[in-house]
């Protein structure tokens, strides 16, 4: 038997107690692209600026990017951005104005937090014409991409090709660079079209939103983004099926969506005899005086034909009925199984591979608010760890969870929408937790070190020591 002498055995004491306190220190595990947890991030933007003037961008800066701090805190890796800025003044501007996109994007990299971030359409109209539809809109879109991709390029104009929008043709240079985020480190790779595009209630920032529309707009981002970066992701529709809406088409026609048959008028765009079975019948419901080569002109069916890799990952929005069950953290699980089950069957019928699945917003309402469904803060708390149970049971096929909201909502004129893990502190321009955000930071914290084994605990620090007083091999950590 080995003897050790009184130093060894000092020196053996020293170590565990040293590596006991560095490997058990309060702290999240580091934030990892494969974690399932996420937050939504919003804020109230200026319109119709969006963030581009000095004033707006000294806010956007000092009083809402510092909040995702919170974020970074909680141990939350993804960060769904649902406020935006847009670089752009209008469609006949080429005076791009990266600042406020930006300044996001390197507080985020920063943080080492990782964004999904929101395409949608733009503040100013008609975005939904038929030349925003087939010029701006892909265009637009691909500058977006192209700056913050990755490749190193950027992305070169002809301003013979976009005479709209690219106001240079009056100079010199008859092209408009548009070159890559200068210190860009974390590339953005997923990209959201839309948000809850089924409940817009017929308009968008006051512009017609048509059922067509959205889906050629959706197509024609999707084809932006891939053509920009073929490594990029793009996420829709976002919808929230649990609460069906009546959306117009071209004509005037009202629609009521249940569950089903928003998803099939979403995924068609990428099924040939279904999408055009959706333009005959827009045919056959315009008048007849309209020959078929003029609405194929018209809506453009040579460039929406349907684009199987369309979407990469289906997101859904799951908040239930605050008057069913669907409203318990049981109900939402049970609904989320509901529409992987009705997506995969319409991939199956359309013959197209299952998706991954992304929850990008869910969530509770809390008190004060004044609404029926609103739940006490430590309800909210506890429906949190319950529903991150049973989600996080479903990693095989639903990927990401993002949680609505990281603080109160901001509304016009300055009313809070309590849907948020956080207080906002307006006088201090701060963020107080609420008790979800505890219950949060404390589930993913046990979950990810369960997951992916982080840290060694106090008995296997033991044995360690015990390897080295009788003289194994004690520095075999990772074999414990």
């Amino acid at each position: 038997m080995k003897v050790l002498k009184i130093p060894q055995i000092i020196l053996c004491m020293i170590v565990v107690l040293l590596m006991g306190s560095i490997l058990s220190a309060e702290g999240n595990p580091p934030l990892r692209p494969d974690s399932p947890f996420g937050i939504t991030a919003v804020w109230p933007a200026p319109f119709p600026n969006q963030w581009n003037t000095d004033a707006e961008l000294a806010t956007l800066r000092s009083k809402y990017m510092p909040k995702l701090d919170s974020t970074q805190s909680c141990g939350i890796a993804w960060v769904k951005c649902q406020s935006v800025p847009f670089p752009l003044e209008d469609w006949y501007s080429s005076h791009f104005k990266f600042e406020a996109f930006d300044s996001l994007v390197v507080f985020l990299q920063e943080k080492d937090l990782y964004p999904m971030i929101l395409l949608s359409p733009p503040p100013w109209g008609p975005w939904n014409s038929e030349r925003a539809l087939h010029t701006y809109i892909p265009l637009y879109y691909r500058v977006i991409v192209e700056r913050y991709d990755g490749d190193g390029e950027g992305l070169m104009i002809s301003c013979d090709s976009f005479p709209e929008v690219c106001d240079t043709c009056d100079t010199c240079n008859p092209y408009l660079f548009i070159s890559e985020m200068e210190n860009l480190t974390k590339p953005l790779k997923y990209w959201e079209v839309c948000n809850e595009p089924n409940l817009a209630g017929g308009t968008i920032y006051g512009h017609e939103w048509f059922l067509d529309d959205f889906r050629v707009f959706l197509r024609r981002v999707s084809e932006a983004v891939h053509n920009a970066d073929s490594t990029a992701k793009v996420l829709a529709p976002a919808v929230s099926p649990a609460l069906p809406d009546t959306w117009n088409d071209r004509h005037g026609n009202h629609y009521y969506f249940g569950a089903d048959s928003i998803w099939r008028a979403v995924l068609s765009i990428m099924h040939d005899t279904i999408f055009d079975t959706i333009i005959d019948s827009i045919v056959t419901e315009t008048s007849d005086s309209l020959s078929r080569c003029t609405v194929d002109t018209f809506f453009h069916i040579d460039t929406i034909l349907p684009l199987p890799n369309a979407i990469d990952i289906i997101t859904v929005h799951q908040y239930g009925d605050a008057n069913s069950s669907s409203y318990s953290p049981a109900g939402k699980a049970a609904a989320l199984d509901s529409c992987k089950m009705l997506v995969d069957s319409i991939l199956d019928e359309f013959n197209q591979p299952h998706r991954p699945i992304w929850c990008t917003e869910t969530g509770w309402m809390t008190v004060p608010q004044s609404v029926g469904h609103a739940v006490p803060y430590d309800s909210q708390a506890i429906y949190y760890v319950e529903l991150l149970d049973s989600l996080v049971k479903r990693r095989d096929w639903l990927e990401r969870t993002t949680f609505f909201a990281l603080a109160h909502v901001e509304v016009v004129g300055g009313q809070l929408q309590h849907w948020g893990i956080m207080e906002i502190d307006s006088a201090n321009n701060a963020l107080i937790p609420k008790p979800a955000y505890y219950a949060y930071k404390d589930y993913i914290k046990g979950t990810m070190s369960r997951i992916y084994g982080r840290g060694i605990r106090w008995r296997q620090l033991m044995r360690v020591a015990g390897s080295y007083i009788t003289g194994g091999d004690y520095l075999g950590l990772t074999a414990l």
